[in-house]
């Protein structure tokens, strides 16, 4: 196995739950460490940009990119629907919570076409956007955002 395979592979192997160890991160290309939580309202602009294609527990999926800034810097991470689906379902339960928009239910069979992924992607998009602004989220955001592929898949057992 190349080292570009072993990295990737590295990088799409999740582990369990939310890391509740990461405290703090690194900015892409910078030095500067921030604490999520703590800049959640400083994010100034978060979107799903696009999506790509990937293999994760040895099958095709496709990942949404997520693009989004603080102060000045910007970070990228990358989601598949069941991760935004576990972040829905844990935010959905916080009462403080309020008017979030409905998730796109699952199409296993229709899950790749350019209509369901565009319909995916803008819903996601509004999901972020609402969650910035919510305070009751930032501790599931920053969760989300700044871990690598480690959220749980509802029903599934990940080693």
């Amino acid at each position: 196995m190349s080292r570009e395979s072993q990295l990737n592979h590295a990088r799409d192997r999740p582990s369990q739950g939310f890391s509740k160890a990461a405290s703090s991160w690194r900015a892409s290309n910078s030095s500067t460490q921030y604490n999520l939580r703590e800049e959640i309202p400083n994010i100034e602009n978060i979107s799903v940009t696009k999506h790509e294609e990937t293999i994760r527990f040895d099958k095709p999926t496709v990942v949404y990119i997520i693009e989004y800034y603080i102060r000045g810097h910007r970070f990228v991470s990358k989601r598949s629907y069941s991760e935004f689906l576990y972040l829905y379902k844990e935010v959905k339960h916080e009462k403080d919570v309020t008017a979030l928009p409905e998730m796109p239910a699952k199409k296993p069979l229709l899950g790749k076409s350019d209509m369901v992924i565009a319909e995916r992607r803008e819903a996601f998009d509004r999901l972020l956007k609402i969650l910035i602004h919510e305070k009751a989220a930032h501790v599931y955001l920053k969760e989300f955002l700044q871990t690598n592929h480690n959220l749980p898949y509802y029903g599934k057992v990940m080693s």
